[in-house]
């Protein structure tokens, strides 16, 4: 009798602790959202103004050396040259290592400078770090520990990725799948879905409709056509080679540095 009170005492304890965490994380994910749905919002418009400028003024495409200087200048002036990118991110992750939320300026004005003299930068990256710095700021905010700060991480970045393309499930999934290869954190799916679909909902709000891209003209299937993506397959595999073969001690060295903590499963394989 006596163990089969401790045991119900026992499976109660548990419950508790999964409700309160579900509304914990159910609170952050939408607080997450909510943010990160804003500031997607004026990313996505920020993006569309200034590439309608850039369309309308092809000239200002020769400016953007000049653009260049500006954003170097604005990573030197925040102490972030060298160290904020999209790595930083997914390193955090796997780490202790914080997120500047000064990055998170820098970003997005650094992206919006390269769309409005013609760069090439694509909005994934953005999103990935924007993200993460909502969540890593979020996370320090309420205290989370080392445990728990990923999953707000990753929950920014499923946010900002809806925001921009519209694509809740989309986006919790690449968040989630982003961090490791081959590798997906199922404890953080709830919060990542929640937080998307709340930085979807925000952007409903602001009148912003989910990203289309229409394909107009569909290349005719030849051999020369055939044979030209054929050359473009095999050297991107090769660039992509080369790269990860330049980039596999620097991992081999940080995987050994990793502790063996509680922890240690965010680490690198």
């Amino acid at each position: 009798m006596d163990h089969f009170k401790q045991t119900v005492r026992h499976d109660a304890v548990r419950v508790k602790q999964y409700i309160i965490s579900f509304f914990k994380w159910s609170l952050i994910a939408v607080v997450t959202g909510g943010i990160g749905g804003a500031l997607g919002a004026g990313f996505r418009w920020a993006i569309t103004y200034v590439t309608d400028i850039r369309t309308a003024n092809p000239w200002l495409c020769y400016l953007l050396p000049a653009g260049g200087v500006i954003i170097a200048f604005l990573y030197r002036v925040t102490k972030l040259s060298g160290h904020a990118d999209t790595n930083l991110i997914i390193n955090s992750v796997r780490s202790e290592d914080k997120v500047p939320i000064t990055l998170a300026p820098v970003i997005f004005l650094s992206t919006v400078i390269t769309h409005l003299f013609g760069g090439s930068a694509g909005r994934e990256g953005a999103a990935l770090q924007l993200g993460g710095c909502i969540g890593s700021f979020i996370g320090r905010v309420v205290r989370l520990n080392e445990k728990d700060m990923p999953i707000a991480l990753m929950c920014g970045m499923s946010g900002l990725f809806s925001a921009l393309f519209g694509t809740p499930l989309t986006a919790t999934v690449f968040a989630m799948e982003v961090i490791s290869v081959g590798i997906i954190y199922y404890s953080a799916f709830l919060p990542c879905i929640v937080a998307a679909l709340t930085a979807f909902g925000v952007t409903n709000l602001f009148g912003l409709s989910p990203t289309k891209y229409v394909l107009e003209d569909i290349p005719q299937l030849n051999v020369v056509n055939i044979l030209t993506v054929a050359v473009i397959g095999i050297a991107a595999v090769h660039a992509t080679t080369v790269s990860a073969a330049r980039s596999s001690p620097r991992r081999s060295r940080r995987a050994r540095r990793c502790p063996m903590t509680s922890s240690s499963r965010w680490c690198s394989p």
